[in-house]
């Protein structure tokens, strides 16, 4: 199915368009071309990606049940029909209060009946705001019940301060409680920082020109100095590298573009010579045994590993709500897809030099960097940052950490 994906809080300001922008570029370049729809009365991403990019949707200005309320919602927001249900990837931004809008709409003409499988991702950008807080609330309470197919997904964003600051506070713990119980848990995204900002506004923001880009040809396109744009070329790497791995996270891997693949022919085999007699045939070399699927044996299980790894596990052990770490892995911990801590089979792990420059996601070993560290994997696991990559981005590589490199 192709990636269906909705960026949403009826609160402005909390980097809706920014995510709609990195959405982009990340079904971009696993070779996507997504369908673009902004709905706002003063849309952003046009000027970024381009007009001609981007399918403008300007909020109806008329609401209620009145007859120019009702032709204004049917222009704005029956096309949304034919773009969930095509087969083309599509990323749709709305705007201050477009979920109302639509949440009212969807409701009019029954989408949930319409499109009662689709599956749909919606990213809810959340800041240290009380009404985005109450925008997110919103979402989380009505979109399963709009869009039965959906995937919600809480995205912190610290541009105005922590949102985990405010996990005290009763609207935020509502807010989380909720997600969870709607499948949705609240991930960090990287903040970016305040070296990454002259040639972005220089650009319009424009992110990936700017990643990997060289740095003279950028000092040129800007007419900035040439140590400020390798300045902004660093911190946009690491940002945008950290913030595609949290997509990576919370909308899963787009189905891959197909390819079409080089026919090969065996080439013929020589005659025999007459007289000679025939080779014997080759035997199959034996299949590799499959590895073996389901929760380890406890033969192979590391009880103290696991517990390091998962305090909140070790603490459970302590207050007797299991008998040992191995019983809540059998029946919580394998399906959660906790750590046990220990590198499977003793293989050996490859690791790169803490200052030797930024892995790619698909060259970082996830699941062994949680394994050196248990304070990263208990920090990942309690929701306080995405994953083991998105801190070593954002802060193992300043304290030194290293970073395990999956096997070639």
């Amino acid at each position: 199915m192709p990636c269906k994906i909705i960026i949403a809080n009826d609160k402005g300001g909390v980097g809706k368009s920014t995510l709609a922008q990195v959405c982009v570029a990340w079904l971009s370049r696993r070779g996507h071309t997504p369908r673009v729809v902004e709905y706002d009365r003063n849309g952003r991403l046009p000027r970024i990606l381009g007009a001609g990019r981007v399918v403008s949707v300007p909020l109806p200005s008329v609401v209620g049940m009145a007859q120019d309320a009702r032709a204004q919602s049917v222009q704005a927001w029956d096309p949304m029909i034919a773009w969930l249900t095509d087969a083309e990837p599509l990323v749709v931004d709305f705007g201050a209060q477009a979920w109302s809008q639509f949440a009212s709409w969807a409701e009019d003409v029954m989408l949930a009946r319409l499109c009662p499988t689709v599956p749909v991702t919606v990213l809810v950008p959340v800041t240290a705001d009380l009404e985005a807080l109450a925008g997110a609330q919103r979402i989380v309470d009505s979109a399963p019940r709009l869009l039965p197919g959906v995937r919600l997904a809480l995205l912190a964003c610290d541009k105005d301060g922590e949102v985990g600051f405010l996990r005290g506070v009763a609207a935020c713990s509502a807010l989380i409680q909720s997600g969870r119980d709607a499948g949705a848990a609240l991930r960090v995204l990287p903040t970016m920082t305040r070296e990454a900002y002259p040639a972005l506004a220089a650009l319009g923001m424009d992110f990936d020109a700017i990643a990997g880009s060289d740095p003279a040809d950028l000092a040129e396109r800007t007419g900035l100095p040439m140590t400020a744009v390798a300045r902004t070329i660093k911190a946009v790497d690491g940002w945008f590298a950290a913030t595609l791995a949290v997509l990576d996270a919370a909308v899963g891997e787009p189905a891959a573009v197909p390819k079409a693949e080089p026919v090969s022919r065996p080439a013929p085999e020589p005659a025999p010579e007459p007289g000679s007699a025939p080779e014997p045939e080759p035997q199959p070399a034996a299949a590799p045994a499959a590895a073996a699927s389901g929760p380890l044996p406890r033969e192979r299980f590391d009880e103290t590993a696991y517990r390091r790894a998962n305090p909140d596990v070790a603490a459970a052990v302590d207050r007797g709500e299991f008998d040992d770490g191995y019983a809540h892995y059998v029946l919580h911990g394998y399906a959660e897809g906790r750590p046990t801590g220990a590198a499977a089979d003793g293989a050996p792990v490859a690791i790169a030099a803490p200052h030797a420059g930024i892995p790619t996601l698909q060259a970082f070993d996830e699941d062994a960097y949680l394994r050196l560290y248990p304070d990263v994997a208990a920090a990942v696991h309690d929701g306080h940052i995405a994953s083991g990559f998105v801190h070593f981005i954002q802060l193992g590589r300043r304290e030194g950490r290293s970073a395990p490199l999956r096997a070639p």
